[in-house]
């Protein structure tokens, strides 16, 4: 006989144990709250015949601690309660007395949650607070068994968004700008490029290159020719690009010039003392030096021509 009622004593040991591992009751200081264990799935929906409210009770913001203690995160709490056992009319009536002790629990769950992220990362801690609160959890008085299932939106603190709204407005505004003049360049790069084309056709400058893959053949120009003729095919493409091509021309050609000047001195010297052989070749210096370098042709003749008729007078 003691020997069975040992065995009925272990047997029953056995199975309050499995009946405690199972249950998992989490209590909250809310005597009628049962919470859905974190390990449990997440709970099936509720059947048709079952009704369900969605929680408009109170729409004021809660607030919980970002990383630091120095910012807070603003949520905004949605809760749906669903009941099998009871009418429309009856769960929204306990609702209305359920909902306090939800907000607060909500609270107590989003507090150990957020206080791992930093205050910026309002879309990081709302996922990880949904993963937390995603099982729900229900309340129970005897005859009716209610299920709350929460869900959470956040928002940056108010103070954080007053200090950084300035910052990304400028940094904003700067990438809308970059983007504009990026546009505007490769547009003033497009109709730059047309123009030369059309001037070189009708110039007949540059080689021609054969057409390939049906494209019409095209002119290619040399730099001196593209440092010439740009900053007047600018002019029909950008205003803006065309000043500033211009005032690259002027840059360039006013270091230039004095250079052209002692050419064409050295060509003029040489001539008056009948070295024509390095007249000419000053001559063609200059001539190449002035296609190279952009300037207008032969601009350097008409120069010297005014001052010999200056000195003449």
């Amino acid at each position: 006989m003691a020997d069975r009622k040992g065995f009925f004593a272990r047997l029953r040991d056995r199975w309050r144990a499995r009946r405690t591992a199972n249950r998992e009751v989490v209590y909250e200081p809310e005597p009628t709250e049962i919470t859905t264990p974190l390990a449990e799935a997440e709970p099936a929906e509720p059947d048709q015949q079952s009704e369900s409210v969605e929680s408009l009770f109170d729409t004021s913001d809660l607030l919980v601690p970002a990383a630091g203690d120095m910012f807070d995160f603003r949520l905004l709490p949605y809760f749906r309660w669903t009941c099998s056992t009871l009418s429309y009319t009856e769960l929204r009536e306990r609702v209305s007395g359920l909902e306090p002790g939800a907000r607060a629990k909500l609270v107590r769950r989003a507090w150990t949650v957020s206080r791992h992220h930093p205050p910026e990362d309002p879309a990081g801690v709302e996922k990880a607070i949904n993963r937390e609160v995603r099982p729900g959890w229900c309340y129970n008085d005897g005859k009716h068994m209610i299920w709350c299932r929460p869900k959470v939106g956040v928002r940056l603190d108010p103070a954080l968004r007053d200090l950084v709204q300035p910052f990304r407005l400028t940094e904003r505004r700067m990438r809308e700008e970059h983007e504009l003049r990026r546009l505007k360049a490769e547009q003033a790069r497009a109709l730059t490029g047309v123009w030369l084309d059309v001037i070189a056709g009708l110039e007949e400058l540059g080689e021609l290159r054969p057409s390939t893959d049906g494209a019409p053949a095209k002119r290619e120009l040399n730099p001196a020719q593209l440092q010439f003729l740009v900053p007047f095919a600018s002019v029909l493409a950008d205003k803006e690009f065309a000043t500033m091509m211009g005032g690259l021309q002027e840059a360039r050609q006013s270091g230039t010039r004095v250079l052209a000047d002692v050419l064409a001195e050295a060509t003029r010297n040489h001539e008056r003392v009948g070295l024509f052989e390095f007249a000419n070749a000053y001559d063609k210096a200059l001539s190449s030096f002035c296609q190279h370098m952009g300037l207008e042709p032969f601009s350097w003749v008409d120069k010297a021509t005014a001052e010999q008729k200056k000195d003449s007078a």
